[in-house]
Order: C-alpha cells, then structure tokens, then sequence
C-alpha cells in the first residue's frame, strides 16, 4: 500500500478530478432522461491513442479539447491503481472475516469446554482457560476494528471510483469524431466539381425581388417575433411547398421513406448527435424549454427545438438493435427547424440566408459499420450474403456507398433549379463534433459582389459517433460479442429559405422584373411558370 493517509490521497485524486479540461460535455443538459440509453464510446481506443485523438482536436480547431485524451489517460492509470488497491482490500476483508469466524469458533468451542469441565477443573486450568479465552476476545475485537477500519477506506474510495468513471466518461464524450484522411486538414477546402454557369447580369438581392414581388415580409415579422423571423406570402408560399415536393419526389424515388419527426426532443438528444447547447465562445445554439414539477419543485430533462430533423431521424432507433438485412435504411425527414445562432449579420446574411426557423427537406441514413469483421462462427455463405449486398460490385465501403447515394440526390434536387452549384470537400476545421467528412454544396448569389458564394446543403458521413451515444447496435453473426454500431449519414436535401432565396436571386429576370420559375417546380406550383408583382 502507498504510504500516504486515506484522506489525503482522496483529496490529491479530487483536485485532479476538478482540473479544468475545457468545455464539459454536460454542460446545459440538466439531467439525463430516464429512457435515454447510456452512451458506449471506445475509451479504450482514445486511452491507447491519446496523442492521435489531441492532433484531431487540435486540426479541427477545437484547442480547448486538446489536453483530455491526456486527462483520460492519466485518471484511466489512476483508476487502475484505485481499483488494484481495492482488491487488495477486498482481500483483506475476506481474510479477516475468516479469522472471526475462526476466532468466533474457538470461542464457542472454549466457553462449552468451560461450562462442561469446570466442577472438575483445577483452578490452575481455569486460569489458562480464561487466558486464552481473554486472547482470543482481544483478536476477535482487534479483528473486527481492522474490518470496520478498512470497510470505511473501501467505501471512500468506491466513491472516488465512480467520479472517476465518470470523469473519464466524460472526457471520452465530449472528443470529436476522428477526420477522415480524405477531408483537407486545415482551413481551405477542395473544390470537388462546378455544376452550371453564371448567367445572371444583375445585383439584384432576393430581399429586394421578394419585397417588390410582395412573396415575403419580413417587418412584419420582425415586429412579432424579432429579427430572424419572416412571412412567406402567395406565391412564396407555394414556392416554399413546391420545393418540399420536388426534394421529396426525388429522394423517395432513391428509396428514402418519408418520416414527419418530432420538433422537440430532449436536450439529452441533440447532445447526443454532436449538438453542443453553445458554441466554444459560449454562444447560444439552441432553443431550450426547461419545465419545473409544481409538487416537488424538480427540474425535468431539457426539451429543446430541433435545428435539423437529423435530431430525431438518428433517435428514431435509439438503443435498438438492427439486423444485418435491416441495413442499410434510409429515411427523409421534413420538418420546420429552429436556430439562436446570432451569426454575422452583414449584407450577406440578410434577406432569407439566416434565420431562426424554416423548412427543411433532411436525407438520414444507417448502414453497416465499414470496419465490419465476421466471426469464427459465421459460415462463409452467411457473411459473403451480409457484406455484398452492401457493396456488391465495388470495392467502396458501405457509408463511401451511401454517402456518394446521397450526393447524387443532392445533384439532383438542386441542379434543376437553376443555381449555379459548387461542391466543395470542407476542411478539418469546418467540421463539426460528429463529422469525420462533410461535403458542402454552395450556391451563386449574384448580389453578393465581394463574396458570392454561399451554402446551400451539407452531407456528412458520422461513422459510429451517433449510434455509440444512442445505443443504436448492429447484430453481427458470429462475432464474439455479437453486436456493432452502424454508422449514420446525414444530407441536407433541401432548405428551404436559402434555396429560395438563390433561386430568385438566379432566375430574376430585370428587365421584365418578375421570376421564371424552374419547370421542375411548374406542376407543383398550380401551373404557375412566373411569379411577378401582377399575379400575386
């Protein structure tokens, strides 16, 4: 045993525990909902990979949570000495109940020795009975203070145990998903294809096309709701729903199923997802409602307004178990999002581009886990049925598969519409928590004369990030522990206020100030194929 006090080594480990280790991955949460499931993250693989899991943080700009993989490493090699300590302990324990038991047996055997033999006793032999009688009460109490004693430590330092689970849980939650060696390290992106041309000749912002077309107010909507906020209006209105079909058309003819999610889920959720309630700045991110219980005054779990349908499409199967034919699974998600983010509020952002709710047309998806390994148990027939149908002709892993499905609906959402389209590949820095690669599709606005291009859609790929701290699992046959975390995709199909807002920008028409409406839209849209100040 280490020759230090009880006290003081619980006190030295505390002070370690509280050691600040930058943004706590509760923080805001409140506390956890009783149906939510117990995330499982690989903390063996961040503890034997701690320098990796720092540059990862570091690549992806988020400094502050640089120095906890070292953190978990060092409370990991502490726990392992706690939990030795506490064998030995145990052991202790175990060999001084069996010494008073010992110690209680001779007793007994003593005292019915006395009790039976003392008319014949001589004096000198009830003396050395009462000797070894009075030994043995002064071990059997000896005993029992040494198993109190060491009871109390076992207990002091089973409490230290569970902070320091806990802490190194922590820690391990709150790391960001590994890059991906195709995603550019860094701060720049790799453009990966130009789709259409630049046409339009005009400035004209769609703030100003929408107001003069009279398909938008967003003073109105200022005054009672603040800024952020609009009203869609006629024919903007029918715009806004003709997108929705046209996305959704799309993807359910890819196979995606249509899903109506919740727009409220618990806090507990969109952490869960790799939504932090605040940015590394300590900025607002999400809309919370926190209720209390009149009868005892209990806080209940956070609810918060989703700022995208990945939220509930990713919870759909929390703490459920696939089976290798359920994958891959694809749904597609509409609902109306809710965003605080303050962001920057320049040229470039006014109009329809930043706002703090609108509609969303979102692809999710579930497949195998690319790192996937049969067991011994499988029969070749059996695995060769499971892993080719995920990839039956190519050498792509399933989430490379699904993730090139996706893009390819993306293209065709938005390649209609008359925008001209970038791809870019975003760099480290650009990701968020979830993302081990994230691929942008940026539109053209015309007004923006310094900057023009701006984002449209997003599709990440989030490997097992999700499903670890949903307890979404995959049967595997043959494996030894039977079960995997699918990996999860997610694709912005369709926002509705920014893809509007670059569709009239793009298909203005000044001279004759009206907008021609894409004829992809058309049948969605009444028959109407302009929209101009006259007809609305």
């Amino acid at each position: 045993m280490p020759l230090i006090c009880t006290s003081c080594a619980i006190r030295i480990a505390r002070l370690r525990l509280t050691r600040p280790c930058g943004r706590p991955y509760s923080t805001d949460l409140g506390p956890r909902p009783p149906r939510m499931p117990k995330p499982n993250v690989d903390i063996k693989h961040i503890r034997q990979n701690p320098g990796l899991y720092e540059l990862n943080c570091i690549q992806r700009n988020y400094p502050s949570l640089s120095r906890g993989p070292w953190q978990l490493l060092e409370l990991s090699n502490q726990l392992h000495e706690l939990q030795n300590g506490l064998l030995s302990f145990r052991k202790e324990l175990n060999e001084l109940d069996r010494t008073i038991k010992r110690l209680a047996s001779q007793k007994r055997e003593l005292d019915a020795s006395i009790v039976e033999n003392w008319a014949a006793a001589s004096t000198t032999d009830g003396n050395s009975r009462n000797i070894t009688l009075g030994t043995l009460q002064k071990d059997e109490a000896l005993a029992i203070s040494s198993k109190r004693t060491i009871q109390s430590m076992v207990e002091e330092r089973q409490v230290l145990e569970k902070e320091m689970q806990a802490k190194i849980s922590a820690l391990a939650l709150e790391q960001p998903n590994l890059t991906s060696t195709q995603t550019p390290i860094g701060d720049e992106p790799e453009t990966i294809e130009e789709i259409g041309e630049v046409t339009a000749t005009h400035a004209i912002s769609h703030e100003e096309i929408g107001t003069s077309l009279g398909i938008f107010d967003r003073e109105a909507a200022a005054s009672l709701s603040g800024w952020g906020f609009y009203y869609l209006i006629g024919a903007g209105a029918l715009l806004e729903q003709a997108l929705v079909q046209h996305a959704q058309s799309i993807a359910r003819a890819a196979g995606f199923v249509p899903v109506i999610p919740p727009s409220l889920v618990y806090n507990y959720a969109a952490w869960a997802c790799g939504f932090q309630p605040r940015d590394e700045g300590g900025n607002k991110q999400v809309y919370l409602l926190e209720e209390e219980d009149p009868e005892d005054g209990h806080v209940k779990p956070q609810l918060a307004l989703t700022g995208t349908s990945e939220i509930p499409l990713a919870g759909m199967y929390m703490d459920h178990k696939f089976r290798p034919e359920d994958l891959p699974l694809k749904r597609v998600g509409v609902s109306r999002c809710y965003r605080a983010e303050a962001g920057s509020r320049g040229k470039d952002t006014k109009g329809l581009y930043r706002v703090h709710e609108f509609t969303k047309v979102e692809l999710f998806a579930w497949t195998a886990p690319d790192n996937l390994q049969a067991g011994p148990g499988s029969s070749e027939q059996e695995i060769g049925a499971n892993l080719n149908r995920f990839s039956p002709t190519s050498t792509l892993s399933p989430s490379e598969e699904m993730f090139n499905s996706m893009l390819s609906i993306q293209r065709a959402i938005l390649s209609p519409l008359n925008i001209p389209l970038r791809i870019l590949n975003q760099p480290s820095n650009d990701l968020g928590a979830s993302a081990t690669i994230k691929y942008d599709i940026e539109g053209y606005f015309p007004s923006r004369t310094h900057a023009p291009w701006g984002e449209l859609s997003s599709l990440s790929n989030c490997t097992d990030y999700q499903t670890r701290r949903l307890s979404t699992r995959m049967h595997v046959p043959g494996q030894q522990k039977g079960l995997a975390f699918p990996y999860t995709l997610n694709g912005t199909a369709l926002a509705v206020p920014r893809v509007l807002a670059a569709l009239l920008e793009n298909n203005w028409d000044e001279e004759k100030k009206l907008v021609r409406i894409p004829q992809c839209l058309w049948k969605y849209m009444d028959g109407m194929e302009i929209i101009e100040k006259s007809r609305n």
